[in-house]
């Protein structure tokens, strides 16, 4: 998303990316290292963390992938429902879901971050038309 955004001169957003849970190991698998390097993102460094209390209580707009995360994190955090959305919720045709691939092979990251890169495209999209013009603030995105 910062990409994208980037890409299209919008500025003034906080990407941020955390889960619902906190992983053994925390790094990156080479399959999906090797995957995002096809989108132009180098995952070497990156580590998985989890969303803080603090992220998600002050968060403008919450994305998650799946069913499971929104109940996870609409039952943890019951006042942030209003905020919390599926990824693709400017898809609906496409299926709502988007699932974990962690564990799988490649093809399935690579099928994954296809879902991704769409869903994100088509948010940056709908933001673009909606802020672009605005004589408000718009709000901050946390993913």
């Amino acid at each position: 998303m910062r990409n994208q955004l980037a890409e299209r001169g919008i500025d003034g957003l906080d990407v941020d990316s955390g889960g619902s849970v906190s992983l053994t190991d925390p790094r990156t698998p080479a399959n999906a290292r090797a995957v995002a390097a096809n989108y132009g993102i180098d995952l070497a460094d990156h580590r998985a963390v989890q969303s803080s209390e603090e992220s998600i209580e002050t968060a403008d707009l919450l994305l998650v992938m799946d069913y499971k995360n929104y109940h996870t994190y609409a039952t943890r955090h019951p006042s942030v429902t209003d905020r919390l959305f599926l990824l693709r919720i400017f898809e609906p045709s496409s299926g709502m879901r988007i699932p974990d691939p962690h564990g799988y092979d490649e093809s399935v990251f690579e099928s994954v971050y296809a879902d991704i890169a769409d869903a994100v495209s088509t948010l940056v999209d709908e933001y673009d038309a909606r802020w672009a013009d605005a004589d408000n603030e718009p709000p901050a995105v946390v993913g």
